[in-house]
């Protein structure tokens, strides 16, 4: 036996749409080698698939620390398809940064830099 359906009214809901986003670290270090205690700015620009400029409705910034905590950042519109967050690096060893969009685009990326330690700061007072 089939349901006939065709009386019950379903709203259409768009379907996000996939979006890329690229992200970088400044400033710019070509070994990705940072020091304890460095401010940084994580940058993630979010594009369609055409390369045009396109702005997710929540943006965000996720950090994990070489400890395994970790942060959550707000993600500060800069420009159009542009977010930046600033991030104070408190622990030597491998920080993983990962930006999420969502709404009306989906975009993510992910990476990591290292932070090595200073014997001019054998241990960071943050």
């Amino acid at each position: 036996m089939l349901l006939d359906l065709s009386s019950l009214y379903f709203p259409a809901v768009p379907a996000p749409m996939i979006a890329t986003a690229v992200g970088s670290v400044a400033p710019y270090n070509a070994c990705g080698q940072y020091d304890l205690g460095q401010l940084v700015q994580i940058t993630a620009t979010v594009t369609d698939l055409n390369g045009e400029p396109v702005a997710p409705d929540n943006n965000v910034f996720l950090v994990q620390y070489p400890d395994g905590t970790s942060d959550e950042f707000a993600a500060n519109a800069t420009g159009p398809g542009v977010y930046t967050a600033d991030v104070l690096l408190p622990q030597s060893g491998y920080t993983y940064f990962r930006y999420e969009g969502s709404g009306t685009y989906i975009a993510v990326f992910d990476l990591a830099i290292q932070v090595s330690t200073s014997p001019f700061y054998p241990q960071y007072p943050g």
